[in-house]
């Protein structure tokens, strides 16, 4: 994920989240782009609680051994609270955490 500002010239960072997704039967689940990898972008002054993007993947084993849960497991650079995940959605959402902590900021 990219952070930005609307500062001239824009000042911006990356960040990495790390979805887990768990499974404990014969069918494992798989996100909805092949190589499992999401990009997006974000105004980091987007507030608390504001949808940042939405992940998604399925699971083929039947009723409840189907049902996909969601769970951050690691940002990089450390952002404690930077962002969450709602476990049956898998939409990501804006934290209490400050961006960038110990992180460079790089000028796009």
């Amino acid at each position: 994920m990219k952070v930005q500002d609307n500062g001239s010239p824009p000042l911006s960072t990356n960040c990495f989240l790390n979805v887990a997704i768990d499974d404990e039967n014969d069918n494992s689940p798989s996100f909805d782009y092949a190589d499992d990898f999401y990009q997006t972008n974000m105004l980091r002054s987007l507030g608390e609680g504001n949808d940042v993007y939405r992940v998604y993947a399925t699971d083929k084993d039947a009723e409840d051994n189907g049902r996909v849960r969601y769970s951050l497991s690691a940002t990089t650079p450390t952002c404690t609270h930077c962002f969450n995940v709602d476990q049956q959605t898998g939409w990501i959402t804006r934290g209490t955490g400050p961006l960038q902590p110990n992180s460079e900021v790089h000028r796009a």
